[in-house]
């Protein structure tokens, strides 16, 4: 039975449903003034109305042992169907002894099998039949039919092509799954369907117009050294023949020429700015993390550690070009006073254009004096 009649539940996908029966979700407006549900929101609901194939465990007690457990609603209903009792797994043979005496009024496995047409349980195969398939494919059974007691016994045979492996044992299930029957066969034609030529492989770098230098191929897993002729300067790069087989470019140059410029699926003629081409170096990133350790990961406005930090340049990136990569030319922000979404921030009170050094003085003074705080007080309420 349940032991409770609510349950607490996350919110996600199941908005909707929960909305239809009239249950109050609270809601927040996102950056695109849409009413959304944050993330990890919880509500209590009544356990009959959680939709029924969903994965949420519920607090349930055994009908046999009075135990406590936590079964997934989804099993909670399918264990309804025929009997209105709950079983923990202890007790679980128990109610299957129930279930099978309302049903068929018996336990038998062999009566339960003549009611239902025979359907029921392993179909056992003759002895003689099992000992003479082993022959038609070719191997020396090493039983007599009377041994055979069912599909899952191993039973031991000897395959002809491999008498040195000595006798060998299958399952008279896995025989009839596998279509060469003993094992060593199996892998040798696995291995031979999966094996290439050392001339097919070389063959595959040349018509990509490589150099293949490794001569020890045994198969597509293994690291081969090549040189690509169309780049000889980026040296002996490694890859996998299977990586061959399947990728467009496995140079690291001529890869990146496909995925930048021109060749790039989303190339739109070159209307990146100068500042979103350059922002992108490594030289940049390197510049915003020592702009960030100079300042002890603090924001030099409000003091702010532990947050999401901006650098922000002093003297502004498109005025002063030698000064870009300048660590004093940098100072630490933390988002809220510098991204220009945020209100009362630096570049939403001042813009993002031209900014100047005194732009940013002032912005520090104001900020000590108060003057943003009813402003910046709308960001956690909008949160």
């Amino acid at each position: 039975m349940l032991v409770e009649e609510f349950i607490e539940i996350k919110i996600g996908n199941n908005v909707k449903h929960y909305e239809s029966l009239e249950y109050q979700i609270p809601k927040y407006k996102d950056g695109r003034n849409r009413m959304s549900v944050k993330r990890g929101t919880k509500i209590i609901v009544k356990i009959k109305d959680i939709p029924r194939n969903t994965d949420i465990h519920i607090p349930v007690k055994c009908d046999y042992c009075g135990e406590d457990y936590n079964p997934k609603i989804v099993d909670y209903y399918n264990g309804h169907k025929t009997i209105d009792k709950d079983s923990c797994n202890d007790c679980k043979h128990i109610k299957i002894q129930e279930v099978l005496m309302f049903k068929y009024g018996t336990t038998s496995l062999k009566t339960r099998s003549e009611i239902e047409g025979f359907k029921i349980g392993r179909n056992k195969k003759d002895g003689e039949e099992v000992y003479n398939n082993f022959i038609i494919r070719g191997y020396i059974p090493q039983f007599a039919p009377d041994d055979y007691k069912g599909c899952e016994e191993k039973l031991p045979y000897i395959c002809p092509k491999h008498k040195e492996k000595g006798i060998l044992y299958i399952s008279y299930a896995s025989f009839l799954n596998n279509n060469s029957g003993c094992i060593h066969c199996a892998y040798e034609i696995n291995n031979e369907a999966k094996r290439y030529s050392v001339d097919y492989v070389d063959e595959s770098f040349t018509n990509k117009n490589y150099t293949l230098h490794s001569k020890n191929y045994t198969n597509v897993d293994n690291e081969l050294e090549y040189t690509c002729n169309y780049h000889p300067e980026e040296g002996i790069q490694k890859t996998t023949f299977w990586h061959v087989l399947t990728s467009t470019n496995n140079c690291k140059i001529c890869r990146y020429n496909m995925q930048s410029g021109e060749l790039h699926y989303n190339w739109q003629g070159g209307i990146s700015s100068e500042r979103d081409l350059l922002k992108h170096k490594a030289e940049n990133e390197t510049w915003r993390k020592t702009v960030y350790a100079k300042d002890n990961y603090t924001c030099q406005v409000c003091g702010k550690t532990h947050c999401t930090l901006n650098a922000h340049h002093i003297f502004n990136w498109s005025s002063y070009p030698d000064l870009r990569y300048e660590i004093n030319n940098g100072i630490t922000l933390c988002e809220e006073c510098h991204a220009i979404s945020k209100l009362g921030s630096f570049h939403n009170v001042y813009g993002t254009h031209n900014n100047t050094k005194e732009q940013l003085d002032e912005y520090i003074q104001r900020y000590k004096s108060c003057e943003f705080d009813e402003i910046r007080k709308r960001n956690i309420v909008n949160k």
